[in-house]
């Protein structure tokens, strides 16, 4: 049977929840549920048949929550945490501030596929400090493991700008995308490319 994958920012958690009832995705990478208590979306997971893994969001200054990632695994599917390797705690990357988090499914490839969600900063380019430091951790994660892996996430970034980073070289990875827009802009007025996946090669 074939393993289907697919990404979404819900910027919230309630849709999020929506489109865990409704997706018939194998995989589902999800940006932005803004949960530091995630007990809500682990309950919805078991309703509807996923098994997640996933990083609580960020108390902010205001008494909100930044970000918050994660990963839903069809249930019948294998899913282990990276425990062997510094630089990941549970499912979450360190250094990331809680925007990267990361899962091994340990179903269809043998030795497994390296599962990653992120969500990088707002209003800062792939190559801020902040971003290029959530890129770099995740790439040396990568680069131990050795391990055929599958990216996906809000990159704040088209492809193309990701591609002149150089962080697909560090990762050894293409990218996939659909070539639409993902996400409207009403600061520039235009709906931009900035969700997509990262892949090794097959």
């Amino acid at each position: 049977a074939s393993t289907d994958f697919e990404t979404v920012n819900g910027t919230s958690h309630g849709p999020i929840i929506k489109r865990l009832e409704m997706t018939r995705a194998s995989v589902l990478f999800v940006q932005e549920h803004h949960l530091d208590d995630v007990s809500t979306l682990v309950r919805a997971a078991a309703r509807c048949g996923y098994k997640p893994a996933l990083s609580p969001a960020m108390p902010t200054g205001a008494g909100g929550t930044s970000g918050g990632v994660g990963i839903f695994v069809k249930a019948h599917l294998g899913l282990d945490q990276v425990s062997s390797l510094d630089g990941v705690s549970a499912w979450t990357v360190d250094g990331t501030n809680n925007r990267a988090s990361i899962a091994i499914l340990r179903s269809g490839i043998r030795g497994g596929l390296l599962l990653i969600s992120l969500y990088l900063h707002t209003s800062q380019s792939v190559v801020a400090e902040g971003n290029w430091l959530i890129l770099t951790q995740i790439a040396k994660i990568i680069r131990a493991l050795a391990m055929p892996f599958i990216m996906a996430g809000d990159w704040q970034c088209r492809p193309d700008d990701l591609r002149a980073s150089g962080f697909l070289e560090l990762v050894g990875g293409d990218i996939h995308s659909s070539g639409m827009g993902t996400c409207y802009s009403f600061v520039a007025e235009s709906f931009p490319e900035i969700d997509y996946f990262v892949v090794s090669p097959a």
